[in-house]
């Protein structure tokens, strides 16, 4: 609603301005023609449906969007995947994913990609479809002020403290993005002091993570980006980044 006020264009039309001024071919807003990766995520736990219950009465009063999602839609995929939809499975768990989750039921994955409208559900909040070298390029535009100019990049850059964080790590929330101060030696022994940007989301079915590292070389400057199904999801505790830098510098 702000996005319209400000600019006078429905907000897909206003996300289309800056997509493709970015050169982001392969991303658009809701579902693009081309073939698309399923969705899939782990079933419901009990008491899942009357949770949707409650999600559909507390955003009944909500504006109506154009494609709105059909609860009981979602409903029939997820009270039981083995049942009705369509269903993929990845193999057996391990007896580490059998521990975490709590059996092999819950290991369980169902294809949640025609259970619902992604424009519908994720509106403005996680209707944006895209792929990992798209997500990849949109940040390092972003960060080069090539896509806001540096007035822009500095606005989103302001921060306030957030929740303490682990040893070694300060929390804070920018305008839209999240920043993590990590002192050195806190990511492993001998890693640099870093300051990483980062945006984390998800969707019924999909995920992604993002991250802008600023520190001292080969570390700054490098961009990590994660697309996947939600579940199993390897984004979470900057596993996926941490990873991808300690390989960065040869550790």
């Amino acid at each position: 609603m702000l996005v319209e006020a400000v600019t006078g264009r429905r907000y897909a039309d206003a996300l289309d301005r800056l997509l493709r001024g970015a050169g982001l071919d392969s991303t658009s807003y809701g579902w693009p023609s081309a073939t698309r990766v399923g969705g899939y995520a782990n079933p419901l736990p009990d008491g899942g449906p009357a949770l949707l219950d409650r999600y559909r009465k507390a955003f009944a009063p909500a504006p109506t969007v154009t494609s709105a999602v059909d609860p009981a839609g979602v409903r029939v995929v997820s009270s039981d995947p083995r049942a009705k939809r369509p269903t993929v499975g990845v193999g057996a768990p391990s007896a580490q994913q059998e521990k975490q989750y709590g059996g092999p039921a819950n290991v369980a994955l169902q294809d949640l990609g025609h259970a619902y409208s992604v424009r519908g559900a994720g509106a403005s909040a996680g209707a944006v479809v895209s792929n990992t070298q798209d997500l990849a390029h949109f940040w390092r535009a972003l960060f080069s002020g090539e896509l806001l100019g540096k007035r822009g990049l500095g606005l989103i850059k302001e921060s306030v403290p957030g929740d303490p964080g682990s040893v070694g790590v300060r929390n804070y929330f920018t305008l839209g993005l999240a920043r993590q101060d990590v002192a050195a030696g806190a990511f492993w022994p001998g890693s640099p002091k870093l300051r990483i940007y980062m945006k984390l989301g998800d969707v019924w079915g999909y995920t992604s993570a993002s991250y802008y590292v600023e520190g001292p070389a080969p570390y700054g400057g490098v961009v990590v980006a994660n697309t996947t199904n939600l579940f199993p999801s390897p984004v979470g505790d900057l596993g996926v980044l941490r990873g991808t830098l300690q390989a960065i510098g040869g550790v």
